[in-house]
């Protein structure tokens, strides 16, 4: 069987596996704050010191294995990224990723299963149960709630490729905004390292002060010079130095914890952040290349039967070959009902006595799915299903008192100032016309807005073309309205 490798699916689970390597070194830490709260009297009695140690050293092995796996899955992706970039191919052949996952949660199965027995039921069930669900996820492949595997960005439709772009831009600015300026990942993974190896060496150092406190004979043997003692015993003793010892490095400890735990944090977000950041490259990558919808008119010549001139000049309504629905929209189809039409060399909308950039527009409407009203609708004709035509058409975008409105159809108006808007409207492959007084075109899709004169439109009327810019269909002394529906 051949599996290929996702760089990015090695790169997310590395993240995955350092936030266990810092989960289990928190652990570790754990136990030695659990011990520290018993009393000296318990300790002792049940030799708890002990198996504890025993217990954070097995969870430190764990937690240097899950960073040293985390490293080698990095050092793979970027190897397969390079060999990628050379058109080299890499393949990996066997049970894939997922049997790679497994074999690491049996082994960190083992050595936990270790782990929990040193602490002979220290710690509370909550703990326990959290990391078998870890060790479980690791071994199916969804490393620590997260699912290894990436989203198909190439099979998803053209607007949901925008809105998941969209919303991956939403997330990165969030956590750009809760990141600290001047931040790095790999500055904080070093701090932490850092700060572990301060704790880990404080705390061995207070379970060895807790350890000889709990010592009989350090129960007994005075300090001196004698000095009283404030817990019932006529005097210090040697226990009271080594809990005193233990105070002083629990003191220690606690801002050393609360920087480490802001710094897992700031890490958890920079490493999404990096995954977002990713993401986005890759799906921004794959919007760049096109709509992968393949155009199948080239606007110059109709598809057959789209020159019916039946009813002229109330041409009836088409049978398109090429429609488009609101769950499917994209640039190049949006494009492709309009070219089916060839409205510049179609004789079904050629000037005579009159122009029929309404016919026109009503034919893209239709076969786009969106709603534009014919005779029978506005109530001129009950038995004329012909496009209305103006001043009729122009009321029903713009009147209040129009029989039927453009607004309670979905439409709505884009103002000249919101040309952003009817470009990313545009670049989802959804339908906007130009409407004035006496005249209507269809704005064409995938194109960059720098102006509103410059819009490109597709029009019938005084001149038909499929390629025109709104001053040269209006003119530059004319107020359109442009309105935008789904």
């Amino acid at each position: 069987m051949r599996i290929i490798v996702n760089p990015d699916q090695l790169h997310q689970v590395a993240q995955q596996l350092h936030r266990a390597n810092s989960d289990l070194r928190g652990a570790s830490s754990n136990i030695g704050r659990i011990v520290g709260g018993m009393s000296l009297e318990i300790r002792a009695r049940t030799n708890v010191d002990e198996r504890a140690i025993a217990a954070r050293r097995q969870a430190e092995a764990l937690a240097e294995r899950a960073n040293s796996l985390a490293h080698y899955l990095e050092e793979c992706a970027e190897a397969f990224q390079r060999a990628d970039g050379q058109g080299l191919g890499i393949r990996v052949f066997g049970d894939g990723l997922g049997g790679l996952l497994g074999r690491i949660g049996a082994v960190f199965g083992g050595v936990f299963s270790t782990v929990l027995s040193g602490l002979g039921g220290l710690l509370s069930p909550t703990p326990v149960s959290g990391m078998t669900q870890l060790l479980a996820r690791i071994s199916d492949g969804s490393v620590l709630g997260v699912s290894t595997e990436a989203k198909d960005y190439a099979s998803m439709r053209w607007g949901e490729k925008l809105d998941e772009l969209e919303r991956l831009e939403q997330e990165i600015a969030a956590l750009q905004g809760r990141i600290p300026e001047g931040m790095t990942l790999e500055n904080v993974r070093a701090r932490i390292a850092d700060l572990d190896k301060q704790i880990a060496d404080l705390e061995d150092k207070r379970d060895e002060a807790g350890k000889r406190a709990g010592q009989w004979w350090n129960r007994i043997i005075p300090t001196w010079p004698l000095s009283r003692d404030n817990d019932g015993v006529l005097w210090r003793v040697q226990a009271d130095k080594y809990e005193d010892q233990v105070t002083d490095y629990e003191a220690q400890l606690e801002p050393l914890r609360q920087e480490r735990d802001q710094l897992i944090q700031n890490r958890q977000d920079l490493e999404t952040l990096e995954m977002l950041q990713q993401n986005h490259s890759t799906l921004d990558q794959i919007i760049k290349k096109g709509d992968d919808y393949v155009l199948q008119y080239d606007g110059m010549i109709p598809a057959p039967g789209m020159d019916n001139i039946r009813g002229k000049p109330g041409q009836l309504p088409l049978d398109a070959p090429i429609t488009n629905s609101a769950d499917d929209r994209s640039p190049n189809r949006y494009q492709d009902v309009i070219n089916q039409f060839g409205v510049g060399n179609n004789p079904r909308y050629a000037r005579d006595s009159y122009t029929y950039c309404n016919t026109f527009a009503g034919d893209v409407a239709r076969a786009m799915g969106v709603p534009f009203p014919q005779k029978r609708e506005f109530g001129m004709d009950p038995k004329d299903r012909a496009t209305i035509g103006f001043p009729q058409l122009y009321d029903y975008f713009t009147s209040p008192n129009a029989p039927v409105k453009a607004v309670d159809a979905g439409w709505q108006e884009v103002s000249a100032s919101e040309l952003g808007v009817l470009e990313d409207h545009l670049n989802r492959g959804k339908m906007a016309i130009v409407v004035n007084e006496g005249h209507v075109a269809v704005v064409s899709p995938g194109q960059q807005i720098s102006n509103f004169d410059d819009i490109r439109i597709a029009q019938a009327g005084a001149t038909n073309s499929n390629d025109l810019t709104l001053a040269q269909g209006f003119g530059k002394t004319t107020s359109p309205k442009i309105f935008i529906i789904d």
